[in-house]
Order: structure tokens, then C-alpha cells, then sequence
């Protein structure tokens, strides 16, 4: 036999074998699909259309599509029959643990359509434009978000630590980053929040468009200009701030108030001094809550934030 024989025979088999691995590798997806589909039908239908999986982790979904139930829709104020679609979902970098908990994934995701309700909110006259009812987003000339993200998944079994981080934009509406760290077992991966403890959140809002427009139309609607509408949204944070008792860092109020003012971008960070169960957050006094989350607000830098997943 030549080598040249049996390296080509080798070679199919290879092909034959990765091509075997390939098709099971779908198969299974599609079975994790009809799972994932059976625990959300009191919320809704799933759907779904070519479905491509590998196996070595990556695989995309198009045209994903869940109609929402009559209850889920009531809840999320959208109307009966609701789809919410998804045109492309990306996965990869898809390893589990034991028991089939997922300890690493990357997902991305283009074409997140997030219909909006319009309804109508205006009313009676108020004499102070910062205390106005928010207009719905259909108001703001927002019939549908459409956002394009990504999410990145770390867990760390021996150390109960979840690390989650993300990005989301709408590109007439906002930008979003942000980084999330969890300490949790593997019950949180079963819905089971109990013992969930928060160990940091940093969240970075950049404004494309959706509080310009509302800054606008609250000022419309007050017939007020536009430094009058700040003037009375500083003062309405005074009022709360000493109604709730609360006590700001001078730098965090300093931070907020100048996003009251141009709301361009917002940095917001957690980091609680001490082990914090986030079912034990309503035990404490309201004015006590900045304290014990270890908040901190802050004008972000220039740059645009990017996700780096783990």
C-alpha cells in the first residue's frame, strides 16, 4: 500500500469522523433547544431556524423568536401575542462542568428587537416641570429597540464565584457595559437565588439619543427651557436627597448632578465593604443603602467602554 493510499484513507476517516462528531454535536443542540423551549412555556413559545453547532464549542441560532403569553405580555406592559425576535445569536467558547453547569461561554447577539408600548401619559398641568409623569418610549418616537450585545460567562466552581460581563446598545437610545462578579454555587444555574451575595457591579450608561429626547419633551410639556428643566431636576435630587435622609459621597452627588444637567455618560460602581446577600438588602434603612453597597458614581472616561470576555 503507498503512503500516499493511506494517509488519503486516513484523512477520510477523519472527515467521516469529524463530520459524525459534528451532526451529534447538533443533535444535542437541538435537544438542549426543546429543553430550554418546555421550561418557558408558561412565559411563551419558542422558535427558531437554522441552528448550527460544533464541537468545540461555537454555534449560532438564527431567526429566534419567542411569543410572549398572555401573562408575560401583561407583565412587560407589551400586547397579547407579543414576538420578541432575535435575528442572529452567536455562541462560543462553550465549556461546562460537572453536571452539565456551564463554566465558560461567550455569546453575541445582533438584532435584538424589543417592541415598545406608546402609551399616552400626558395629564393635568403640574406647576413643576421635574415632577411631570416620564412619557412612555413609544412618546419619545421609539417604536421598537432593536440592540445588538454580547455577554461573557465565567464560573469558578471551587471558589462559588460568577463572573458575568456584558455590553448592550441601541444606537438611537443608549449604550450599555458593564461587569458583574456573584459569589453563588451552582444553584443559581437553577434558579435558586437564596445565598446569592453580591461582590461587585460597575455599569457604564452612555446617552445615544433616549434622555436627549426626553429632557426635550419634558421641557415641551412644562413650557420651560431647557436650563430651567435642569434647575428643577437638581432641586427635585436636593428634595429627595433630604426627604430619604440619604448621605452622598461629595463626589458621587457632584456626579449625578452634572448627568441631571447633560446626561452624556454615567459610571457606577458597587462594591460592597462587607459579604452582602442581596435577599438581606431590604433589612436595611433606605439612607443606609449607598453605604452598604459601596456606591460610587463617576463621569466615565472619553473612550467607549468594549467587553472583554473571560
Amino acid at each position: 500500500m503507498r503512503l500516499s493510499t493511506l494517509l488519503l484513507g486516513i484523512l477520510s476517516l477523519l472527515v467521516l469522523a469529524g463530520w459524525a462528531w459534528d451532526y451529534q454535536t447538533r443533535e444535542q443542540a437541538r435537544l438542549r433547544l426543546r429543553v430550554i423551549a418546555a421550561q418557558l412555556e408558561p412565559w411563551g413559545q419558542l422558535r427558531y431556524q437554522n441552528l448550527r453547532a460544533h464541537p468545540w464549542g461555537q454555534g449560532s441560532v438564527e431567526q429566534l423568536g419567542f411569543t410572549l403569553s398572555p401573562s408575560a405580555a401583561r407583565q412587560l406592559s407589551l400586547p397579547a401575542g407579543t414576538e420578541l425576535r432575535v435575528d442572529r445569536l452567536e455562541i462560543s467558547r462553550y465549556r461546562e462542568g460537572s453536571g452539565q453547569t456551564p463554566e465558560r461561554l461567550l455569546a453575541r447577539w445582533s438584532g435584538l428587537h424589543w417592541p415598545l408600548p406608546h402609551r399616552i401619559t400626558t395629564g393635568t398641568e403640574i406647576t413643576d416641570p421635574a415632577e411631570q409623569p416620564l412619557p412612555s418610549l413609544g412618546e419619545l418616537g421609539y417604536p421598537e429597540w432593536r440592540f445588538d450585545g454580547e455577554l461573557g460567562l465565567q464560573y469558578l466552581p471551587a471558589e462559588h464565584s460568577l463572573q458575568l460581563r456584558f455590553s448592550l446598545s441601541e444606537p438611537s437610545a443608549l449604550a450599555l457595559a458593564g461587569h458583574l462578579s456573584l459569589r453563588s454555587g451552582a444553584e443559581i444555574f437553577r434558579g435558586e437565588t437564596a445565598a446569592l451575595e453580591l461582590g461587585q457591579l460597575q455599569l457604564e450608561y452612555r446617552d445615544l439619543g433616549l434622555l436627549s429626547r426626553l429632557k426635550t419633551l419634558l421641557a415641551l410639556r412644562a413650557r420651560v427651557s431647557a436650563s430651567a428643566l435642569d434647575q428643577a431636576l437638581v432641586a427635585r435630587l436636593e428634595r429627595e436627597t433630604q426627604q430619604r435622609a440619604l448621605h452622598w459621597n461629595e463626589n458621587d452627588y457632584r456626579a449625578l448632578d452634572s448627568f441631571l444637567r447633560e446626561p452624556r455618560a454615567l459610571l457606577l460602581r458597587l462594591d460592597p465593604p462587607g459579604k452582602l446577600r442581596l435577599r438581606d438588602l431590604s433589612l436595611y434603612a433606605e439612607s443606609d443603602l449607598p453605604q452598604v453597597l459601596g456606591l460610587e458614581l463617576r463621569a466615565p472616561n472619553a473612550t467607549t467602554p468594549t467587553v472583554v470576555a473571560p
